[in-house]
C-alpha cells in the first residue's frame, strides 16, 4: 500500500481533477485510467471513506470505453480489470451489466481461460446479488459511516461474504 501511495497518489489526484481524461483516446489509456481510479484508491486509502471517492469517475471511464467498444481491443486479462468498476459500483444497473460482460467473456474465452473467466463471472454474480439484496455493499458501512442493519451484521459475520477492504 505504501509503495502504491508513494508512486501513484500524485497521479491519482490529477486524475480526480480530470487532468488525465485524455488518456481515454486509446483502449489501453482508458484501461490505465480505470486501474488508477478503481484499484489504486483501495490500496492508498484502505479502510477509509476516501477509498471510494474515485468510484464514480472509474465507472464513467469504463462506460465511456464500453460505449466506444474499447474493451474489444483488449486481452482477456485486460478485460477483467476493464470491467471491475462496474463490479465495485453500488448501482444495480452497473452490476447487471458487469454480469452480462463477464458472461460474454466466458463464452468468448478459449478453453484454457474458461475456468478463470468463470471465476470472474461467479465473483461478479456474488457482487450483484449483494447489491440486489441490500442496495449497497454492507462491507463499506463502517468506512462510510452507514449504520448496518441486523441482517447486514449477520451477513458480514459469515467469512465467505468478506471482500478486500
Amino acid at each position: 500500500d505504501a509503495d502504491i501511495k508513494q508512486r501513484f497518489e500524485p497521479l491519482l489526484l490529477r486524475a480526480e481533477q480530470g487532468e488525465l481524461d485524455d488518456w481515454q483516446t486509446t483502449p489501453r489509456g482508458t484501461l490505465a485510467l480505470i486501474i488508477l481510479l478503481d484499484q489504486f484508491p483501495l490500496n492508498i486509502y484502505r479502510r477509509s471513506a476516501r477509498a471510494y471517492d474515485f468510484e464514480e469517475h472509474g465507472v464513467a471511464c469504463c462506460l465511456y470505453g464500453l460505449e466506444h467498444q474499447q474493451d474489444q481491443a483488449l486481452s482477456f486479462v485486460e478485460k477483467l480489470f476493464f470491467y471491475l468498476p462496474l463490479e465495485h459500483s453500488e448501482n444495480l444497473d452497473h452490476q447487471e451489466r458487469c454480469v452480462m460482460l463477464f458472461n460474454q467473456l466466458v463464452k468468448e474465452s478459449p478453453e484454457s481461460l474458461k475456468p478463470r473467466a468463470q471465476g470472474a463471472l461467479d465473483y461478479a454474480i456474488k457482487h450483484r446479488d449483494i447489491v440486489a439484496r441490500f442496495g449497497h455493499f454492507p462491507h463499506r458501512n463502517e468506512h462510510l459511516g452507514r449504520t448496518s442493519t441486523s441482517e447486514e451484521i449477520a451477513f458480514l459475520k459469515d467469512p465467505s461474504n468478506r471482500f478486500g477492504q
